[in-house]
């Protein structure tokens, strides 16, 4: 019987449910991979089509070792949700409509060429295997024959042709097909492109000769046609870094956040190595892409600012969707791994001052007049003449802030659990002033709110241009405050007179959310007031996960506690003070 134009009855369809090995179904299962990442599937689609009108195709595993014939296929999945069925070694399949039309270009007018489509060629449904596959990538488009570009069916029709070849491909360019960012790899690897218009394929060079181009300058927000052109004109003349491949192809699009990175490694000439793996949550593979980049050192050459490289990173996988379920920022118990081993990122620090007292919660400042005059009273206590001033301002700018504005918001404060930090030097002699230890801790119904404390000189001869702090509930008298060099708000706490130390999580200076001041500015202040002494700078090791919460932490939402309950505390603030 002519296997083209066989009936498949019944009882061959459950082979669609049929498991082999560890749950793996057919036809995969009959065909597996293995461990080897030199072993692909090819596909052959019968020249006829069968029954019921499906395309019947037959799927061979064959070794890129063997150097077999084959093109690849590069086209948009479409629409998921119209879907057809095919044949593949008498099991039904379903694919999008976008690449079943292609499938039916394809056997009408490249007969009996092996082809090889991630949908089919890929088991979509397991992960291991997609994690294999990412690394042939490379290979697959390089060793093609022919990458074949399928735009879709319109571009076929006899219709569309109503006018020259080259005036029809010049709006092409449009084609939504050219933002996908898998494309950039596929194209850019590729020896050959062809792309599939009427019943003739066009190729490259052809095709970009026919499109109108942009007189300026090709940037990252140049339309996608030209942006890939230009990459593929580099990758020929010696190749693309990753870091230029992220910043340049950061407008690309692709359904996964992960694939705005995975999607360019194969591209990279500094990418070899890099962990790919779909398992992981989105917080995962910025770790990754920050630990790669760091350990090969990426950013050196050209030179480049750390850390707007790991800001883009963060928006290219989501922005803020890092922190929703579905991204997962989860701080671990235990020390990080950044701190001693091979994640550890270097940063200069500079120390602010030392936790010489903490206070209350703003939850219970507003609850109750005595709490709050106790705490001006401690306050006092602290600071004498102008820096008691200070002080003062610090706290009456949060109060209006908090307390008259209920639609500011505050940032939240990351409570890192047993976070490792190590210290590699640092200049400086600490003071052995007075500590407030045997302060009592202000107690309320908030415990898991951040805390004021008063921040007093860290050093005999220096003063700390910052008298007030926000702190996690974990800190404790004693603490030290620094500044990370390149974060713009949050600050790290750290016990003292410690190589490798656990911070219990990042503070806010009071000073930083009502005034704002730059960097540069409290850096100039504290050295005027210190007859010409900067800040006392450490060199750090941090992990990714205590970097993430310095850089990211202030967009995570309002300070608790949340503004509704702020808003019921205000409101009963006559019949509840004491």
């Amino acid at each position: 019987m002519n296997r083209s134009t066989m009936h498949l009855p019944d009882s061959s369809l459950s082979t669609l449910f049929r498991k082999h090995g560890q749950g793996i179904s057919e036809p995969y299962a009959s065909l597996p991979l293995g461990t080897s990442t030199g072993s692909i599937r090819l596909l052959k689609i019968e020249p006829e089509l069968g029954t019921d009108e499906l395309l019947v195709c037959q799927l061979e595993r064959v070794s890129l070792g063997d150097l077999p014939e084959f093109d690849a296929v590069s086209y948009r999945w479409g629409d998921e949700s119209i879907q057809k069925t095919i044949i593949v070694n008498g099991v039904r399949l379903p694919i999008t409509k976008n690449l079943w039309d292609g499938m039916d270009y394809f056997r009408k007018h490249r007969k009996a060429k092996p082809l090889w489509i991630d949908a089919i060629s890929i088991d979509q449904k397991n992960i291991s295997e997609k994690n294999q596959q990412l690394l042939c990538m490379k290979r697959i488009y390089q060793q093609a024959k022919t990458v074949v570009v399928w735009l879709g069916a319109k571009y076929c029709s006899k219709q569309w042709f109503v006018r020259p070849l080259r005036e029809c491909i010049k709006n092409i360019a449009k084609e939504e097909y050219w933002k996908r960012m898998w494309v950039v790899q596929e194209i850019g690897n590729a020896t050959k492109v062809e792309v599939c218009l009427g019943d003739e394929a066009v190729d490259w060079d052809t095709l970009r000769k026919s499109v109108p181009r942009p007189h300026q300058q090709i940037t990252p927000d140049s339309d996608p046609f030209s942006r890939l052109d230009f990459t593929k004109k580099d990758r020929c003349n010696g190749g693309c870094s990753l870091t230029w491949l992220l910043n340049f192809h950061r407008n690309a699009e692709c359904k996964d956040p992960r694939d705005k990175i995975y999607g360019l490694i194969g591209l990279a000439t500094d990418g070899h190595g890099f962990p790919m793996d779909y398992g992981k949550n989105l917080f995962e593979v910025w770790i990754d892409t920050i630990d790669f980049v760091n350990s090969h050192e990426l950013l050196s050459n050209p030179p480049r600012e750390p850390i707007e490289f790991y800001s883009l990173i963060r928006n290219l996988l989501g922005g803020a969707k890092l922190e929703e379920p579905t991204g997962v920022v989860r701080f671990r118990s235990g020390l990080d791994d950044g701190a001693t081993g091979k994640r550890r990122i270097h940063r200069k620090s500079y120390q602010l001052g030392r936790i010489m007292a903490i206070g209350p919660t703003m939850s219970e400042i507003a609850a109750s007049v005595t709490v709050d005059d106790e705490w001006q009273a401690r306050m006092q206590n602290e600071y004498k003449g102008d820096h008691l001033q200070d002080a003062g301002r610090e706290y009456r700018s949060l109060n209006c802030m908090v307390f008259r504005d209920l639609r500011h918001k505050l940032p939240k404060l990351c409570v890192l659990d047993k976070h490792g930090i190590k210290s590699q030097s640092h200049r400086g002699t600490p003071r052995q002033g007075h500590v407030d230890e045997g302060l009592t801790p202000f107690s309320g119904f908030t415990a898991n709110e951040p805390r004021l404390a008063i921040v007093s000189n860290a050093f005999v001869s220096n003063f700390t241009p910052y008298k007030l702090a926000l702190v996690p509930p974990g800190a404790r008298t004693g603490n030290l405050i620094y500044h990370i060099e390149g974060c713009p708000m949050k600050k790290i706490v750290m016990p003292e007179n410690r190589q490798i130390a656990e911070s219990p999580g990042t503070a806010i200076m009071i000073r930083d959310i009502t005034e704002k001041p730059r960097w540069d500015d409290i850096k100039k202040e504290a050295a005027s007031c210190n007859t010409g002494r900067s800040l006392s700078t450490y060199n750090i090791n941090i992990g990714p996960r205590m970097l993430y919460a310095l850089l990211f932490g202030d967009e995570v939402g309002p300070l608790q506690p949340e503004r509704s309950g702020l808003r019921r505390l205000v409101s009963e603030w006559s019949g509840r003070r004491t």
